[in-house]
């Protein structure tokens, strides 16, 4: 170096030295990390084509991560599904083969093979039911699969261990598994608040004698024949005896006493006995009276076994109707009043044995035979509210002096005197008119235009004379009351017009899925059709959505429609209300204790205030008993929600979930497994249940297996499609973000890595350039004007 270095060459020479220790710091981060640089402004351009890989690379493996916990859900609802269907198929083979068997002579005296036969397919039953419980309660990543967006909480509520535990819930006698799709699934309850507190009362039978009187007259002769042991009199004397049955005879000479009819002639002249009778001629049958139906008291022992029988003797057929094993109260004796316990009943129903002791007793006479009753309870109850309306919404108060109102019995309409007094009223609601502490419930069809007149259903009859003086309430009630748990109202917009069909046991509106919530099984109660406001059981929905048809249980009374002026225009002044379904299950809280357990709910009132169910543990005979904090609420295998659950599998779509424990298909699985599982299937008292009983849970099971039904997810069949459907397209999705995955790792490492070989020996050339760099700079720093000289 010969030139004198200047400041400015020095400036240029350390700025070169920085860019090559900048340069080898980025070759050093290169060498060590294999990728390009540190931060992403050294990019330059490449910043954001860089910057927009990286974040579509992030997205997709947000959403591969997503999906692979989402193939784990729907592969965990496939195998659910297929177990389930596996198991199903088995129990149903089974129940075939057990079906083949004459049940209706099983249930009349099996044997113990039968019985055996009887406990290994209810086993199986119940072994199905919890299986498809334990499928049906699977968990994914701490989720509830099965549980329609509850997820934290099992499905199926199905607590039973064994069968015998099963059983002891489910006695298929007072407590009966679900009969139907809303039985099962409804979820309602009526508290206290609601009720006004609920009364119990057991329902009971009452049986008199079947017995009548034949009283002989002046001119009707009486011939007694010991050669056939017959008695003859005017044709038709003898026609309304009956063969089997006893006659006491009163009023002979020497013919007094009972005997058993053998034979009656064609034309009722001749009546033959089994016993022996005297001959005695009679020219006037006047005083003479021949009893049927006599009951005969009667303790009889075996010398032989030393057992005595105690029985009760009447017509034939006079105790078919008790119940074997059931305690009876006797009204009207001499010496036999009071409670026996039956312990069997004769063939023909003509003579009843008890457990009890009873005294010899003769009851004959006409007189005595009519103040002769027993009694027994059934396996029915009441569960009734102490209110039938709901809470009060408004009221306004009048003094009926100024303001009279005239009540129009023909019309069924109370009119105000001052216009407007109804103004607020509405049509389609209930009220309640308080006169002076008498309340009238009523539902409104119409309201006048002046807001005088109000017209109601003929099922709320008006009050039976006009209001005249006093102060009147009038408050107008919520829906909700009784055992009523819900409402709907007709209208223009949501029913249209609506009719109804006698014949086909129907009710139509003009709007398309007009009736879509409701559900075979619901049980209903319809306000605001007159003759037709009623509770009805539905049997069917149409597919879409206008007409309801009724269970035959429940009849439309009238045809109300546009042929015969009775159609209900824009259903105004119609509501449709919800009441507990017909075969659902009911628990019943909040009482003394003695009551509180579960119920099967066998009827419901028209007015929604009274549910029937069966029972044998409610008060006997006309006692009733009633609390103010008692609460019903329905009881359900499912504990789910019905929300469907909805996965993002991509930006652009999604795949949603339907399928809960609730499906229909799982449903009637439950309920054709129940009805088997549950006990009482064999029924002495009702031969042909258990034939009818299994050919109803094979039918269930049929159309849950195949894919036959029309509505969503009603047969295993369709879920098992859905759900592969929805794996495939999961899979599917995955492969694809797993290619773009594999795609965007190429590209962005052609932007962002390096070689981290080549970057070491580039590290060495930088080393060994920029030392270089150094001993120039060096050198000149030397380099001084003195030197020079």
């Amino acid at each position: 170096m010969t030139r004198v270095p200047t400041t400015a060459t020095y400036n240029v020479y350390m700025s070169q030295i920085t860019r090559q220790k900048s340069v080898m710091n980025d070759i050093a981060y290169q060498a060590v990390t294999g990728n390009k640089y540190s931060s992403y402004d050294k990019y330059g351009l490449s910043a954001y084509r860089l910057l927009s890989l990286q974040n579509e690379q992030a997205v997709t493996s947000k959403y591969l991560e997503i999906n692979s916990i989402t193939q784990v859900v729907f592969e965990s609802e496939q195998k659910a599904v297929d177990s389930i269907r596996s198991s199903i198929i088995d129990f149903r083979n089974q129940l075939r083969e057990f079906y083949a068997n004459d049940l209706t002579a099983m249930s009349k005296n099996p044997t113990e093979e039968e019985l055996i036969s009887l406990q290994n397919v209810q086993e199986a039953a119940f072994e199905a039911m919890s299986l498809m419980a334990y499928y049906l309660n699977t968990e994914v990543d701490g989720n509830y699969i099965f549980g329609g967006g509850v997820t934290n909480q099992r499905p199926v509520d199905f607590p039973y261990t064994t069968l015998e535990d099963f059983q002891a819930a489910y006695d298929g006698k007072f407590l009966t598994y679900p009969t139907s799709n809303s039985a099962s699934l409804s979820k309602m309850e009526s508290n206290s608040s609601v009720t006004g507190g609920i009364t119990m009362e057991q329902l009971y039978q009452t049986l008199h004698p079947k017995h009548s009187v034949i009283s002989g007259s002046a001119g009707n002769a009486m011939n007694f024949s010991n050669v056939d042991n017959s008695i003859t009199a005017d044709p038709g004397t003898f026609s309304n005896l009956s063969v089997g049955s006893e006659v006491t005879i009163t009023g002979t000479g020497s013919n007094n006493g009972t005997w058993t009819v053998k034979e009656i002639s064609p034309d009722g002249s001749k009546v033959t006995f089994e016993e022996t009778v005297t001959n005695e001629t009679m020219a006037s049958s006047a005083g003479v009276d021949m009893a049927t139906g006599s009951w005969v008291f009667d303790s009889v022992t075996d010398f032989e076994t030393g057992e005595t029988t105690h029985s009760l003797t009447g017509a034939v057929g006079s105790f078919s109707d008790l119940i074997v094993g059931e305690q009876i109260k006797i009204e009207g004796t001499a010496s036999n009043d009071g409670y026996l316990t039956v312990k069997e009943i004769s063939d023909d129903g003509r003579t009843v044995i008890f457990e009890e002791p009873v005294t010899d007793e003769t009851i004959a006479t006409a007189a005595d035979l009519a103040n002769v009753q027993i009694r027994q309870s059934t396996y029915e109850g009441t569960i009734t509210s102490q209110s039938s309306v709901g809470e009060v919404i408004n009221s306004f108060d009048f003094d009926a002096l100024t303001n009279p109102l005239s009540v129009d019995g023909v019309n069924n309409t109370i009119t105000a005197a001052i216009p407007g007094t109804f103004r607020d009223i509405s049509a389609g609601q209930t009220i309640t008119i308080n006169e002076n502490g008498t309340e009238h419930t009523l539902y409104v069809k119409s309201v006048s235009a002046d807001g005088k007149t109000l017209e109601f259903s003929s099922s709320t009859p008006v009050p039976p004379a006009n209001i005249t003086s006093g102060q009147v309430t009038v408050s107008t009630r919520s829906d909700i009351g009784g055992f009523v748990t819900g409402s709907m109202k007709g209208s223009a917009l949501k029913t249209g017009d609506i009719s109804f069909d006698a014949v086909k046991n129907t009710m139509s509106a003009s709007v398309k899925g007009a009736f879509d919530t409701y559900r075979p099984g619901d049980t209903i109660i319809v306000k605001g059709a007159d003759n037709n406001d009623k509770a009805y059981v539905i049997k069917s929905v149409s597919a879409d959505g206008r007409t309801i048809e009724f269970d035959e249980s429940t009849p439309v009374a009238e045809t109300m429609n546009l042929t015969n002026g009775n159609q209900i225009t824009d259903g105004k002044g119609i509501t449709i209300c919800n009441s507990y379904p017909v075969g659902s299950t009911i628990s019943m809280g909040h009482t003394n204790g003695t009551y509180d357990g579960d119920y099967t709910v066998i009827g419901v009132s028209d007015d929604g205030k009274t549910l029937k169910v069966k029972t044998n543990g409610f008060p006997e005979y006309d006692s009733t008993v009633t609390f103010a904090t008692g609460d019903i609420a329905t009881n359900s295998y499912y504990q789910g929600g019905y929300l469907s659950t909805t996965y993002r599998i991509s930006s652009s779509s999604q795949v949603t979930d339907d399928v809960t424990a609730a499906s229909s298909a799982f449903e009637k699985l439950f309920r054709a497994m129940g009805m088997i599982a549950q006990g009482n299937m064999l029924d002495a008292d009702n031969i042909e249940s258990a034939g009818e009983r299994v050919k109803e849970a094979l039918d269930i099971l049929d159309e849950a297996l195949s894919a036959s039904s029309n509505e969503k997810n009603g047969d295993i069949t369709s879920i098992q499609y859905s759900v592969i459907t929805k794996l495939d397209r999961v899979k599917t999705t995955i492969d694809y973000q797993t290619d773009v995955q594999n795609s965007l790792e190429t590209y962005i490492n052609a932007l962002s890595t390096v070689d981290k070989t080549e970057a070491v020996t580039l590290l060495l050339q930088a080393q060994e350039d920029l030392q270089v760099s150094y001993s120039v700079l060096g050198k000149m720093n030397q380099l001084t004007l003195l030197n020079y000289l």
